[in-house]
């Protein structure tokens, strides 16, 4: 190995420790000005959402009523499917993203196995179908809330976290059906601003530092 190909070795490895650094102390954030506007799309959806179902009740017909959720679906799903190509674009080019999404990992598999060991106990004590609703979006929340906790670049799931704690009592409390699509469409809009606000913030503060 000549002392160019030395050079040229050192010099990577120096900038893989950078990019390391720069990971872990949370200098680069893997989301853009693009994200912010996914949520908002998302919330602007939701919103629609909300309305509808302020006029239609499961008295209409059910595919009436969950007819207003459809733009919202399609953009989370088309959404959820350009995050999923980013972030794996974004795992490959950093070296400690693939630690950060393998405990993200971690903590999704411990708390489904918590969420199905309520679920199973729930069914055999036969408790209702509000406390079980409620529970479950319970462990959403907290799930997405240690998600957020994990690291600067995850706090936007606290938005989510959020969205599904307000989600939470209204399963247990609200037994029309319709009041509660209204509400969990709200909760969702509040979900997507404030994950938007929360990636604006960090943004701003990343391109002022």
């Amino acid at each position: 190995m000549n002392q160019n190909e030395v050079n040229k070795t050192r010099v990577d490895k120096m900038q893989q420790d950078l990019d390391a650094v720069r990971d872990v102390l949370g200098c680069e954030l893997p989301f853009d000005r693009a994200y912010v506007r996914l949520m908002l799309a998302i919330a602007v959806t939701a919103g629609v959402w909300c309305v509808w179902s302020l006029f239609f009740t499961k008295d209409d017909g059910f595919w009436l009523m969950a007819l207003g959720a459809g733009p919202m679906a399609l953009v989370s799903m088309a959404g959820s499917f350009w995050w999923w190509r980013r972030s794996r674009a974004w795992r490959k080019e950093h070296p400690l993203a693939a630690k950060a999404f393998t405990l993200d990992v971690r903590i999704t598999v411990i708390f489904l196995l918590a969420f199905f060991g309520s679920t199973v106990i729930c069914l055999k004590t036969g408790v209702a179908r509000p406390a079980l609703m409620a529970m479950i979006f319970f462990w959403v929340a907290v799930l997405f809330f240690l998600t957020g906790m994990t690291g600067r670049a995850r706090r936007y799931h606290l938005g989510t976290a959020l969205g599904f704690a307000t989600m939470c009592p209204t399963m247990y409390f609200l037994n029309e059906d319709s009041l509660a699509v209204t509400w969990v469409a709200a909760s969702t809009v509040l979900m997507a601003m404030v994950s938007a606000g929360i990636i604006h913030g960090q943004l701003r503060r990343h391109r002022g530092a």
